[in-house]
């Protein structure tokens, strides 16, 4: 292959020129003989990159035959196997998070987080003590709460707080009474109900052994009550940091019942049935789920995970393991899941589709079974949809099978699943359909939070005329973590963020104003800003990292510095046109956007990877331009309103772009995707896409796969990201 010369270049290094043909700075191919390039250092970086003799042997007869479409085809394939990973590093990280407050936060000393063991709940922690009165003693007082100032106030925003030690209980954790309604709402319910232990190793719930009333279907931790009957209210539920164990010969427990809508979040918990014996693990019943689940394990009962309801049922799992289930991993009834970073070890299949509103997406994860006769997923309608790409599967017979022995089997997949989309069904505007995007991942910074106290500011402590200047001074006072124990803050001028600070910690107080935080000083260390309640503006004016978790913000970059933003869990971030340019890379899970006036999500130049997201009415989501790259991987809108004409995605030619999600709620709307070329725009409408059936809507739509980018355009990404690491 080395032998065969065109235009004083060997096949293989012309092959690799070949794959930046059309950047903007390089001209290259004749075949009379003439090659040239205009900016040499581009081309002698990609000439460097290796590529394998596999695939330029495949390319090299199509090469010669002048078929550049063939050629382009097995270009993408190339760089989309180096994305494979020979083993796949899943499932719950267990990182040893120790969680600590300051005097002052506490609710005994005027803040708002509840210490459960002290006056007036008296928890005992002491693995003998029956803790279930007390416990729900606190969760009644926020219900209590909420029945008081509504939930638009954030007078009821409280933080239930474990120190570690093992409360044994004999019944659900649940707050008593009606239940909770809201003037003037149609659906009531829990909201911000937040439980944080001070650690998972040592923090723990346990049910007695043989507890009467656990033989069917009763929750050990509840969330939601039946009788709640599901709704658009309970944003911002939480549960982080804690072990949640239902003792031996509970047959009938559900472990954890949740529900939580925008910005709602599982973390770093264990769910564990001692004997294996349980109904579910973490159970989703109803509506609304949002939110982001990370580093959890469930260890247990018949089921590890349920999500079952259609409607405004969109939870983003990262990091999750799943072993010694009875019959599932998880259980998705309808819905739309995003899951990464599952790790399984079970004799049943891992994941089983069983309803046929479900969307799902599930990417770089391992599976082990130990049975070769099983199915590791099961999708058992041909009405649901399935995305997965880079899935390792061992001792499973079946990886995938799709359809039932009852209606007929569609398809199996046995080994690997390097890129699945049910039915095949990739829309593009482009002569060949591509595999999406495939972006390489970075993974979020993990936040160990100050163990010192000393280290943390109060803002209250500060001298000041008013809030603004007492944050201000707190933020210079050199310390690391600058937090807010009160219920509301009045800022509404910039505060500067020196790289002293660390960590803002919010502690869900509401801030009123739109403060600015600027961020104008370099550092190594990341910043962490966490929990926040209110809306602000944070502007990047230097190239330090930044992670947004549990909290808003309108960001932007308006000088269009080399910045990384990692997003957690947020919502109302703007729709700044400096929110992703050039520069600028963002790594989000789970966002939440919606916006009625303007296009939510501008990516200008820069690159931005979603697991997960939200918007409610007929905006445009997304727009890429100016060489942005945009890759979702599920969530959906909202269709509330009457139709704009508006699309969720648009984007130019040399943009990247690779989309699966699904449409939800009461309204058709006919534009999904536009992509323009120059003059030209081309369209794809839900008459093109199969229907969302499943929740009685025959208007909803799945949208499989999209993908919008051309060889051209991708390997300018492969350039850009070639340098950008090395």
């Amino acid at each position: 292959m080395e032998s065969i010369i065109i235009g004083g270049f060997t096949m293989k290094k012309l092959l690799q020129i070949l794959t930046i043909t059309v950047l903007s700075t390089l001209c290259i191919f004749h075949f009379s003989g003439d090659i040239y390039a205009e900016d040499n250092y581009i081309l002698n970086t990609f000439i460097d990159m290796e590529l394998d003799d596999s695939i330029l042997e495949q390319a090299q007869n199509e090469l010669l035959n002048n078929n550049i479409a063939e050629v382009k085809k097995f270009l993408i394939e190339y760089f989309h196997q180096q994305q494979k990973a020979e083993d796949i590093e899943a499932g719950d990280r267990k990182n040893k998070i120790e969680v600590k407050y300051p005097y002052a936060a506490f609710y005994h000393n005027g803040g708002r987080i509840i210490d459960i063991t002290r006056p007036p709940f008296n928890a005992k922690g002491d693995g003998v003590t029956d803790d279930t009165e007390a416990i729900n003693k606190a969760y009644n007082f926020i219900a209590d709460e909420l029945r008081d100032h509504g939930w638009k106030n954030n007078e009821a925003s409280y933080i239930l707080y474990f120190p570690e030690g093992e409360y044994l209980v004999s019944d659900t954790i649940v707050y008593e009474g009606d239940s909770i309604e809201y003037e003037g709402y149609q659906w009531g319910g829990m909201i911000r109900f937040r439980i944080i232990g001070q650690n998972r190793e040592n923090t723990i719930i346990r049910l007695k052994d043989d507890a009467e009333g656990f033989n069917s279907n009763k929750p050990l931790l509840a969330f939601y009550r039946d009788d709640d009957d599901g709704g658009n209210i309970p944003s911002g539920n939480m549960l982080k940091n804690i072990t949640i164990n239902t003792g031996i010969d509970n047959p009938g427990t559900r472990g954890v019942v949740f529900y939580g809508a925008n910005t709602s979040a599982i973390n770093n918990v264990s769910i564990i049935s001692e004997d294996g014996q349980g109904e579910i693990g973490l159970d989703f019943p109803s509506w609304s789920v949002q939110g982001y689940y990370r580093d959890l394990t469930i260890d247990g009962f018949d089921i590890g995970i349920r999500v079952r309801h259609y409607n405004e049922s969109q939870p983003n799992f990262e990091y999750i393991s799943l072993k010694n289930q009875n019959d599932y991993g998880m259980d998705i009834r309808h819905g739309g899941p995003s899951i990464r970073k599952l790790y399984s070890k079970n004799n049943v299949p891992v994941i089983n589709i069983s309803g046929e509103g479900s969307s799902t997406v599930i990417v770089d994860s391992k599976f082990d079974g130990r049975y070769e006769d099983e199915v590791a997923i099961q999708q058992l309608f041909t009405e649901s949809n399935l995305f997965a790409r880079n899935i390792q599967v061992d001792g499973y017979g079946k990886s995938l099978q799709f359809g039932s022995w009852l209606f007929g089997i569609e398809k199996e997949i046995e080994g690997y699943i390097d890129e699945y989309v049910t039915k095949d069904d990739v829309y593009s505007f482009n002569e060949i359909k591509y595999k999406s995007l495939n972006l390489p991942v970075t993974e979020s910074p993990i936040l160990y939070p100050e163990t010192n106290m000393g280290r943390w500011a109060n803002v209250d402590n500060f001298p000041g005329r008013n809030d603004a200047e007492r944050v201000q001074n707190a933020m210079d006072s050199g310390r690391s973590t600058i937090y807010f124990p009160g219920n509301e803050y009045n800022i509404g001028v910039p505060i500067r963020v020196p790289a002293s600070v660390k960590h803002i910690e919010f502690m869900f107080a509401n801030t009123v104003g739109y403060e600015n935080l600027i961020i104008d000083e370099d550092s190594d260390k990341p910043l962490f800003i966490t929990n926040g309640s209110g809306r602000r503006d944070i502007t990047q004016q230097s190239n330090r990292t930044i992670i947004m978790r549990n909290t808003g913000g309108r960001y932007k970059n308006p000088d269009n510095k080399k910045a990384t933003l990692f997003i957690e869990n947020a919502a109302n971030l703007g729709t700044n046109d400096d929110f992703c340019p050039s520069n600028q890379k963002i790594w989000a899970r789970s966002v939440n956007n919606e916006y009625k006036h303007d296009t939510n999500f501008k990516i200008y130049g820069g690159q931005f990877w979603t697991l997960g997201f939200k918007h409610e009415g007929w905006e445009k989501v997304f727009e890429v331009k100016d060489g942005g790259v945009l890759e979702v991987l599920g969530g959906y809108r909202n269709q509330t309103g009457q139709d704009e004409g508006n699309p969720i995605v648009y984007h130019t030619s040399d943009s990247l772009v690779s989309f699966t999600g699904f449409t939800n709620l009461f309204r058709r709307y006919e534009e999904v995707i536009w992509k323009k070329y120059n003059d030209q725009l081309k369209r794809l409408g839900t008459d093109e896409l199969p229907s969302r059936d499943g929740g009685g809507r025959n208007h909803n739509n799945h949208i499989p796969l999209y993908t919008g980018y051309d060889l051209e355009t991708f390997l300018s990404l492969v350039i850009d990201q070639y340098i950008y690491i090395n």
